[in-house]
């Protein structure tokens, strides 16, 4: 997925001519922390953002007069959905602007239509378990951690890493395809990994609490 397939219609833009009341209250009305302005060429001046307006004294002044204050953050229109998802996150901002290879003006993708598309992925949609491993960044193989799953007839759905505060060691989350992962962990432990988190249904807890209840309800009988 790519960035000219991520843009939204929820991101308003607007010229160098308006002012910034009109910025404010487009910011207000479309919960936006920048807004980009565009030339008439179709060119991407920069993003305004709400801090920038703070501090200006005539709100009735054009854009253009406090150009100074516009930052450049931008993507490419084929940019792969995960530089747009660093670079909206480096930018601190509620939406980032596409260009195309000329440098012309395509369109904005915002926070929010982003987090809908990441949500509707595989990896959040499909049911089943989440482990999260803990482990030296040496020892981190994704064939090994491939085949401890999949030897227990599970498939990794998804996956992904984060560096630990030791910065020898990184945190590897792995969303599987069970939502019974009893026989996963204890492979795991098996080969001697250290489970930082898990999260998933475990049926013999499950079977123990029927036949629990079940005994409750006889007794009361």
């Amino acid at each position: 997925m790519i960035a000219k397939e991520l843009i939204s219609d929820d991101v308003p833009e607007i010229s160098p001519s308006d002012n910034g009341q009109k910025a404010s209250t487009l910011m207000d009305e479309f919960r936006m922390t920048h807004l980009p302005v565009i030339n008439g060429q179709n060119q991407l001046v920069g993003m305004l953002s709400e801090t920038a307006l703070f501090d200006v004294d005539d709100w009735d002044a054009p854009v253009e007069s406090y150009k100074s204050t516009l930052v450049d953050f931008s993507v490419k229109e084929n940019d792969h959905i995960f530089t747009v998802i660093k670079q909206m996150g480096e930018s601190n901002s509620s939406c980032i602007a596409v260009v195309s290879e000329k440098q012309q003006f395509i369109g904005s993708i915002s926070i929010y239509h982003l987090m809908k598309i990441i949500s509707q992925l595989a990896l959040f949609q499909d049911h089943g378990g989440i482990l999260e491993l803990e482990m030296n960044i040496i020892d981190y193989s994704l064939s090994e951690i491939a085949n401890i799953v999949e030897s227990n007839n599970a498939k990794i759905l998804g996956m992904y890493i984060r560096n630990h505060p030791d910065s020898r060691k990184i945190h590897v989350a792995l969303k599987i395809n069970k939502s019974d992962l009893s026989a996963v962990v204890q492979t795991f432990e098996r080969y001697e990994y250290t489970i930082a988190a898990r999260f998933y249904q475990n049926n013999e807890n499950d079977d123990l609490q029927n036949r629990y209840e079940n005994l409750m309800n006889y007794l009361n009988i």
